[in-house]
């Protein structure tokens, strides 16, 4: 396919695209105006006193016996368009759009109908009052109805030729001086109010149409935050979250276990040797390796909980929230076999097979720590279980903590691999060490965790 082929059928494909959003905000803008159309159900109930009104009053000044019927089957029409209106709002859905607003219009038409035969009584009758009263009359229906439904130009436009046609009608028919102005007058008002109701039908449109286009607009950036936000916290090679993902969820996981007073676990997980594997077998080989290391991460977590990233080049971070020493013990050795499962291979490592290293450290969280102090326990565990021949799994204890004088980082936002591993500590850092292993005490078990640890029958395993 050429190129300016391909431009035709991407521009063919924006404009279908284009086509389809106008429809739809179309529709949008077509049932908002039904919506504003039934709302208007308690002002459909206002002519009811209207009616009786007129009727016992041409009643009175003519004695004519048609008016009571006449004001009965307005009442009728009115209780038929009530029904209607509570129709609508009990299920909208249940038929289209077309079908509501005919049914509307045809409502409207029937009762303007019979408010402009109240037209004939002018030739009829030679009461300037009775004359008075049917002028009074339409006059207040065209006001409501220019006001109330010009959100459906055919029915408002309806009512106006129907109550005022006659009315206009009528006068000429008088064959009078006054009579004959005020039917001039009266098609002056029809032509006026036509346009005005024409006129009102597009601003309340283009509003709407503007509306619906600045929602859909705003819906189509918010899912591109989302997209944009999903891959700022996505890291490219092992689709897992990055460093600023782990950042987040380690902030949100520590305040809920301060809140809740719950263990909290962060577990580092390293490849063992990456750089030698890079070395000997290119660097594709270990961007496939560190992917499949991910895919076992994510396999081996098995709670929705768990949250997995990438932490470094060749380090993964997990944040395991409401999970104790012993359970990150054993998840930590069951990541190590199911790295070591997976069997591939590693020409620099003594044992022919690519493996991990794993440092574990858990806390109750308190006011005065910060989450740095457990990532800084996890990467001291690692360490260690780097020393101890890789391919192991080791938590953090204040023996390690002492062995390394490494001080804790205080609440300033630094990171805890900021800090130098090793070192006298100063007074400071002694009184942080103290305090952080006082807090860590009581979450120790009564056996030695580490590489070393004994089988008990007692530990749970991780999401038991």
């Amino acid at each position: 396919m050429t190129p300016s082929v391909a431009a035709e059928h991407l521009d063919g494909f924006e404009a279908r695209s284009l086509e389809l959003m106008r429809d739809r905000m179309s529709a949008s803008v077509h049932w908002k105006l039904l919506d504003d159309l039934y709302a208007s159900g308690c002002t459909l109930l206002r002519p009811i006193g209207e009616v009786l009104l007129v009727g016992l009053m041409l009643w009175c000044r003519t004695g004519m016996d048609w008016a009571l019927p006449w004001a009965g089957a307005i009442m009728l029409t009115i209780s038929a368009r009530a029904r209607l209106f509570a129709s609508y709002r009990a299920a909208p859905d249940r038929k289209g759009s077309q079908t509501w607003a005919w049914r509307f219009i045809v409502g409207t038409w029937i009762e303007s109908a019979l408010w402009g035969g109240l037209s004939a009584l002018i030739p009829l009758t030679p009461d300037p009052v009775v004359h008075l009263i049917v002028a009074a009359a339409l006059s207040n229906r065209l006001c409501d109805a220019v006001s109330r439904d010009s959100a459906e130009p055919r029915a408002a436009i309806g009512q106006v030729l129907l109550m005022l046609v006659p009315l206009a009608l009528a006068c000429l028919s008088m064959m009078d001086p006054i009579y004959a102005c005020f039917g001039v007058l009266t098609i002056g008002q029809i032509i006026v109010s036509s346009m005005r109701i024409g006129r009102l039908h597009r601003q309340t449109t283009g509003l709407l149409n503007a509306t619906a286009a600045v929602e859909t607009r705003n819906a189509q950036l918010a899912q591109m935050n989302r997209k944009l936000a999903s891959l700022a916290s996505t890291d490219t090679l092992t689709k897992l979250s990055n460093r600023g993902g782990f950042d987040a969820a380690l902030r949100r996981e520590w305040g809920r276990a301060i809140r809740e007073h719950r263990p909290l676990t962060v577990m580092l997980v390293q490849v063992d040797q990456l750089g030698k594997l890079n070395e000997v077998c290119g660097a594709a080989e270990g961007d496939e390796c560190l992917r499949r290391v991910a895919d076992a991460l994510q396999l081996t977590l098995r709670r929705p909980t768990d949250f997995a990233a990438r932490y470094g080049v060749e380090e993964f971070a997990i944040v395991l929230p409401d999970t104790d020493r012993v359970a990150a013990h054993y998840l930590g050795e069951r990541i190590c076999a199911a790295i070591e499962t997976l069997g591939m291979a590693h020409p620099a490592a003594m044992s022919g097979k690519v493996t991990v290293s794993v440092g574990h450290s858990t806390v109750i969280p308190a006011e005065i720590m910060v989450p740095a102090h457990l990532v800084g326990q996890a990467g001291m565990a690692l360490g260690r279980a780097k020393a101890s021949g890789r391919g192991c799994s080791c938590a953090w204890d204040e023996a390690l903590d002492a062995s390394a004088g490494a001080g804790l980082p205080h609440a300033t936002g630094e990171r805890a691999r900021d800090f130098p591993p090793f070192g006298p500590p100063s007074l400071a850092r002694r009184l942080a060490l103290a305090a952080a292993g006082s807090l860590a005490m009581p979450l120790r078990p009564a056996i030695a965790i580490g590489p070393e640890v004994a089988d008990t029958e007692d530990m749970t395993p991780h999401g038991a």
